[in-house]
């Protein structure tokens, strides 16, 4: 009987171990983001960062940005890329007339724990190197009265976000190409892509795009795939586009998913390729392109 009870408390004292280990191992999520100091007033801001967390994929990651220390910030669901890699944009009205807009990453696991960065800022210039706007120099504390931005009060108060998921103009929900009426024409903006190959840093490139929205209801453009002249037809308000990469190392596809609201186009950016090598790679990223 003795030989017995002890046993039992050594069964339940290694149970106990276990439990307590496994608490003890599980870390909140390790947010990996090199600052953004600088950007050029009216274009594009995107804000990139990596999760690593020890669960697993973190469960959800937002940027939090704000141009003043007496506002409550923005919240802006930050969409995953692949490879731990996520990425939203800088809203497009806190922009406009700012010199300076501060920001933070913060990033939740599985078991609901937490993680933030400290607060960044960018100081907008004018193309000719000028300081843009007024900037608000206080030193920003970190408050949490954010303002979710979904799609309905992105579209009310012309919020400017990366697209999540993007359209595919091969849905029939539209029922056939969609004209362009008043938003046809040149769009011109820029577009982020990110490449990770297995095994390897997760690498980016920033390049400007146009796009062409003819009044056919098709789209073209000569630069979104660099290389390349890519087209295809706007369904309810939705395309899609694919383009071959074969640069000698690489080989695959990528697809462009993008959506065009009124003056804007914004889109996702996905794709596989394989080195001469056999090693596997995933692309993303995002593009945003406004009417000329």
């Amino acid at each position: 009987m003795v030989t017995m009870i002890r046993q039992v408390l050594a069964n339940a004292l290694l149970f106990l171990c276990a439990v307590s280990f496994g608490l003890a191992a599980d870390q909140p999520p390790r947010i990996i983001h090199e600052p953004v100091k600088a950007a050029v007033t009216g274009q594009p801001v995107y804000i990139r960062a990596t999760v690593r967390d020890d669960g697993g994929a973190a469960k959800a990651v937002n940027l939090y940005c704000s141009v003043s220390s007496d506002s409550a910030p923005f919240k802006v669901p930050m969409r995953a890329s692949g490879a731990g890699a996520f990425i939203a944009s800088i809203p497009r009205n806190l922009i406009q007339n700012s010199g300076q807009v501060s920001y933070y990453i913060e990033a939740f696991d599985s078991l609901e724990q937490s993680t933030e960065t400290p607060w960044y800022t960018i100081t907008f210039r004018t193309a000719s190197g000028k300081t843009a706007g007024p900037a608000d120099g206080k030193k920003k504390s970190s408050w949490k009265k954010p303002l979710l931005i979904t799609a309905g009060t992105a579209a009310a108060i012309g919020i400017g976000v990366a697209v999540a998921g993007g359209g595919s103009g091969d849905g029939d929900d539209g029922g056939g190409t969609t004209p362009p009426g008043d938003t046809g024409g040149l769009f011109s903006g820029s577009a982020t892509r990110f490449l990770q190959l297995s095994g390897g840093a997760l690498t980016s490139e920033t390049y400007s795009v146009v796009l062409n929205l003819l009044d056919s209801g098709t789209i073209t453009s000569d630069d979104l795939h660099p290389g390349a002249n890519m087209s295809a037809p706007v369904t309810a308000n939705a395309f899609t586009m694919v383009g071959t990469v074969s640069d000698g190392n690489l080989s695959g596809s990528v697809t462009y998913r993008g959506t065009v609201a009124d003056t804007t186009i914004n889109g996702s950016i996905s794709g596989s390729v394989v080195t001469s090598t056999g090693t596997n790679g995933n692309y993303s990223g995002v593009f945003s392109a406004t009417k000329q």
